[in-house]
């Protein structure tokens, strides 16, 4: 490890990264002398030493920070009330989703019996074995979804459509 740490330590870009193979190898070794002169070189390389101008403007981001952190913004009530209504609270219910997605919580996570949609391919295909097979290896997770419990969207008063009404008598 101190090998790819001397490697890595010759770049300038690498020279944190070495160290901090440096820092594992003496978690491990604490008395290992040859790490904690590794990281002297590493640190003291004149490249790596900060400027007293980049030390500076650290310690005044630092202190910055600490000037700041108990900053809170004000905002306007109005605005805030704005906010409020448009965000939704915790104990209010969402709108109805399409789908009921409950059965999910009711699953058990083991492959059972498959989908309604699957066993009528499955029939489809009766006198294939290889491709029953693979349609119940594929859709053995497959899980039947009940329809959404919503008013069909047409008219019941509406005629029945005809596509041969638009297509011609060839269609459909």
């Amino acid at each position: 490890m101190l090998a790819r740490a001397r490697d890595e330590g010759q770049w300038h870009a690498a020279q944190s990264d070495a160290a901090g193979i440096c820092f594992d190898v003496l978690a491990l070794f604490p008395d290992c002398e040859e790490a904690e002169e590794l990281v002297y070189q590493l640190f003291c390389d004149e490249w790596t030493l900060p400027s007293a101008d980049e030390e500076i403007r650290r310690v005044r981001r630092e202190n910055t920070k600490e000037r700041t952190a108990s900053y809170r913004p004000s905002i306007d009530p109005q605005l805030a009330s704005l906010f409020m209504a448009s965000i939704q609270l915790e104990n209010e219910k969402s709108l109805p989703t399409l789908v009921d997605w409950s059965f999910l919580d009711k699953d058990d996570g083991q492959p059972g019996e498959p989908a309604e949609w699957v066993k009528k391919q499955m029939a489809m295909f009766a006198d294939d074995e290889e491709i029953v097979d693979e349609l119940m290896r594929m859709h053995r997770w497959t899980r039947n979804i009940t329809p959404p419990a919503m008013p069909p969207r047409y008219d019941p008063n509406e005629p029945h459509f005809d596509p041969r009404d638009i297509f011609g008598e060839n269609a459909g």
